[in-house]
Formats: C-alpha cells, sequence, structure tokens
C-alpha cells in the first residue's frame, strides 16, 4: 500500500500488543487476540493518523483543559482474513493506472471479503481502545444470533469497505464509566435505527445531568435521563420473583434489534453492560404473566447472552442462571428466594489463566428505545396474555409457542416477499394495509413452524384497556381453504374490527 501513513504487517499477539501500547490490565488484550484468532485474523493495516469524532468531542470537553493533554488524534488498525501478502497485492492491484475502474473494483470486492472491523487506539494510558467495531463471531448455522448489529462504513486508502457489528470501547474513567460507556455502545444500534447521529460518551455523561463527576458513575434514573435528553426514551423491567419472564423479555427486545443494558451487582460493585445476542433457544419454557395461566415461550429458557463489557470485550459470552438463597429450612418454610444471576465467563471450556469468571446479581435491564417506539415491553407482554386467551378455542389443540418483537413496519412487508404468499393477495395486502414506523409482533407458532404473525402499532400506547391496536394478520402457516383460515378470519371480524388477514394459497 503505497502511503506513508499506513503499514500492512502480519498480524500477531506480539504486534497487536505492540500497535495498541498502553498500560494497566491486559485482559481486555487477551480477549481480543482470542477473538480476532476466531476471526481467522492474518493481517494488520494500521493507520497512523486517525481523527475520530467520539474520541475528539471527549478531547474538546475534558482532555483539553488538563494539565497535560494527550494527543488530539488517534490511530485506527483495520484487520483482515488474508496474509498480509494477498492484502497489499489487493491495494496495489486497486491503484493501477487502468481507466477500467472494474478493476479497482475487484480489488475493492477481494479487501470486503476478507475484511473484519477496525479499533481506534486513543492515546490514553490505561484505555487505549476507543471506537472498536469487530466482525461478529459466525452464526455457528444459526445458533448464534446477533441482532443489536448495525453496518459501519470505512474508508481506507481511498477504498470503500463496510463491517456489520456494534461499536465497543474501553471506559476511560475521565469522560465515562461503565454506565455511560454501555449507553454509548446501546445508542450506536438505537440512533442508527430512528436515523440519528450517534452521542459521543461526553455528551451523554452531560446529558445525565448527574452533579457529581463522570468518575463517580451514573444511577438508572440517571441513565434514563441521559436518554430522554438526548431525544430517546427507556424501558425498564427487574426480575423480581418471575424469571423466566424477565429472560422472554429480554431475548424479545434482543430479537428486535434493541440493546439491552444489564445492571449487575458484580464481586467489586456495581457494573453495566450491553448485550448485543444470544445464543440458540432450544426448548420452549413456560411464562407467568399478569397471574393468568402460563404462556409457553422459548425466551424463557435463555441461558447464553452476549455482552460488550468495558472490563473484557465485544460480544462476549456470558451466561443467565438462577441461585436459590435461604438454605433447606428457608425453602421448607416457603420464605427462599431466587435469583436471576449472570455468570461473567462460560462453563462450556476450560478456564482462562487471564481471567476470573464471576457470577453476578441481575438487579435491572434497561432498553434505549427510539422515541416513535411508545408501546412498552410490558405492555406487549400483557396484550399477549389478553390475545392467547382469544386464540385458544380455535386453536387451543395444538401444541403451541409464542414469539413477540418490534420491528419497523417497511422491514415487516418486506419480510412477506419471497414466503410463499400469492402475487395477487401479497401486493393487495402491501398496497392496502398501511403501517406506522414502528409494530409490535406477536408470532404463535406450533414447534418451529409459524402459523401467524399478529402486528400491532407500536407507535401508540395502549388507551382503551383489553382493546390492542391490531392491525393486520398474516399467516405463514395457514392456508386459505381449512378451518384455521376460517377461524383465523372469524377472530378478526369478531374482535379487531375486520383487520386484513393475508393467508397462503
Amino acid at each position: 500500500m503505497p502511503a506513508s501513513s499506513c503499514a500492512i504487517l502480519p498480524y500477531s499477539k506480539a504486534e497487536l500488543a505492540k500497535q495498541i501500547g498502553g498500560k494497566g490490565p491486559r485482559r481486555w488484550l487477551e480477549y481480543l487476540h482470542e477473538y480476532l484468532t476466531e476471526l481467522q485474523v492474518q493481517a494488520i493495516i494500521a493507520e497512523e493518523h486517525y481523527v475520530d469524532r467520539h474520541y475528539l468531542d471527549d478531547f474538546s470537553r475534558y482532555y483539553a483543559r488538563s494539565f497535560s493533554p494527550p494527543k488530539p488524534h488517534c490511530r485506527r488498525l483495520h484487520f483482515f482474513a488474508a496474509s498480509s501478502q494477498d492484502v497489499d497485492q489487493a491495494f496495489a492491484g486497486a491503484y493501477g493506472n487502468i481507466p477500467d475502474m472494474s478493476v479497482r473494483d475487484h480489488a475493492q470486492q477481494q479487501l470486503q471479503a476478507v475484511y473484519q472491523g477496525f479499533i481506534v487506539i486513543r492515546p490514553l494510558d490505561g484505555a487505549p481502545i476507543g471506537r472498536a467495531v469487530l466482525a461478529t463471531y459466525s452464526a455457528d448455522g444459526g445458533r448464534r444470533h446477533f441482532g443489536v448489529v448495525r453496518p459501519y462504513h470505512v474508508n481506507l486508502g481511498g477504498l470503500h469497505l463496510v463491517v456489520a457489528g456494534l461499536a465497543y470501547q474501553q471506559q476511560d474513567r475521565g469522560v465515562a464509566v461503565c454506565a455511560s460507556t454501555a449507553l454509548w455502545c446501546a445508542l450506536q444500534s438505537v440512533a442508527y435505527v430512528a436515523g440519528n447521529r450517534t452521542p459521543s460518551p461526553s455528551s451523554i455523561t452531560d446529558a445525565a445531568g448527574s452533579p457529581y463527576p463522570a468518575s463517580d458513575g451514573l444511577t438508572d434514573t440517571q441513565m434514563a435521563s441521559a436518554l430522554a435528553g438526548l431525544g430517546y426514551i427507556a424501558d425498564a423491567f427487574v426480575p423480581g420473583d418471575n424469571l423466566s419472564l424477565f429472560r422472554a423479555k429480554v431475548i424479545a427486545c434482543l430479537e428486535s434489534q434493541l440493546p439491552v443494558i444489564l445492571a449487575i451487582h458484580t464481586p467489586a460493585g456495581g457494573h453495566a453492560i450491553c448485550l448485543t445476542g444470544f445464543s440458540e433457544l432450544s426448548s420452549v419454557g413456560a411464562v407467568r404473566i399478569e397471574g393468568k395461566r402460563t404462556i409457553p415461550m422459548r425466551g424463557a429458557t435463555a441461558s447464553v447472552v452476549y455482552a460488550h463489557d468495558d472490563n473484557l470485550g465485544c460480544h462476549a459470552h456470558y451466561e443467565l442462571f438462577e441461585h436459590t438463597t435461604g438454605g433447606p429450612l428457608a425453602r421448607a418454610l416457603g420464605t427462599a428466594r431466587t435469583h436471576q444471576m449472570l455468570r461473567r465467563g462460560r462453563t462450556n471450556k476450560p478456564p482462562v489463566t487471564w481471567w476470573q469468571p464471576d457470577e453476578c446479581l441481575v438487579l435491572q435491564a434497561l432498553v434505549p428505545k427510539p422515541e416513535e417506539l411508545r408501546l412498552s415491553v410490558d405492555s406487549l407482554f400483557a396484550t399477549l396474555a389478553r390475545l392467547r386467551l382469544v386464540f385458544e378455542t380455535p386453536f387451543g389443540g395444538m401444541a403451541l409457542n409464542y414469539q413477540v418483537k418490534f420491528t419497523a413496519g417497511i422491514d415487516f412487508k418486506s419480510g412477506l416477499f419471497g414466503k410463499g404468499f400469492s402475487q395477487a393477495d401479497l401486493r393487495h395486502f402491501c398496497a392496502s394495509v398501511s403501517l406506522p414506523r414502528h409494530v409490535a409482533i406477536i408470532s404463535m407458532l406450533t414447534g418451529d413452524a409459524p402459523l401467524f404473525d399478529v402486528v400491532l402499532d407500536a407507535s401508540e400506547v395502549e388507551r382503551v384497556h383489553r382493546w390492542p391496536p391490531v392491525l393486520c394478520f398474516a399467516a405463514l402457516g395457514i392456508p386459505k381453504p381449512t378451518q384455521a383460515a376460517i377461524a383465523l378470519q372469524d377472530i378478526s371480524q369478531q374482535h379487531f374490527n375486520n383487520a386484513p388477514v393475508l393467508l397462503m394459497p
């Protein structure tokens, strides 16, 4: 690559440590090396002078007024799953003096195929990892689900590359600690969905309105205030004594591409992490909603989540489990209590020497949302409990389970294409059904096979009790000439003002 400000280097752990520098605990370096090894990284491009908007904002608000300020610019490292020789050859091809732009496009495509993301290196001892966007682990045959990701566009040496991920960074303890950093990670996704620019860590801390220094951290109320001040809203829910419902809500948010911030109590004190995905839900669990009889949902059995944890790294494998306190006597008297716990570490692999897994108490979940997504997670689950009663009679003889999520109205319509609906029916449905920007979906399934989706208006709160804002139905598993189709159309007419029903041919 013919530029003195960039260098193409073979990847190794030693080279990674050299390029990052910094002081303090090195567990993040060990984790990062393992992560990049999983991504099969073989080459680094070191960009020596890079101006990062997020660091520059933090610099102007805080570091510029220090007695010994750091540099105002950063470095950036790019990672490729190809040898340094192959990367260099691809770049050389892009810069050839050939009028045919297809040669440049081909070189760009070669690099895109092996591009695994970037890390901004800040000139901050102890917290050198700035905005870092790396590709996620492989889906592993559909086992891993990373819904909270977005595309990041990268310009490197005149070429345009894209990586799908979610930005992560270390807390610097100057302008942001764990709470502000977790919010910053979460808003990377939420701001993108809302069509806004992502705020910097220091602007998030300022929006919280805390009278104390940033190093003191933020309370849950201050985190919600920060979201409100930046033009977003927050949902919050706690495990309480209904842990299966709590887990189902967490998974519903992650499937909705909404990040979940968990407030946890670690052996070292309070902490906040940002969940980005979850592992396969292999079984159906029972969820109790508003005291009604239980509802079967896969989210209830969630046991593995992936988290951005500024104490470790991005998309870290953590495990949810339950722990009962009180001992045998308390259990006999009915006074024992079961807590939702989080294991920061994994039990399916031998332990590593550089990270001691710990067990943390989950205190609360905070979910940042776009301002127009007004329907709360609690209301969505309460609506599920009521609608299930409506559907039980005609479909009650089947082994049913349910899923819920939020999505964009346009994404819901787009997802209907290629699913087997007739051309005429699909065209009429999409042209005649008007959907808001944000909708909620309640899906009824039998086993893994979908029966139908109920689409609700998520831009409105429920103002008329027991009258959910149902907009339409899409029955992916119900053909027209069946009793099930007649039953679904009857439900629509009797209960939901004849909401449109899309059926299979």
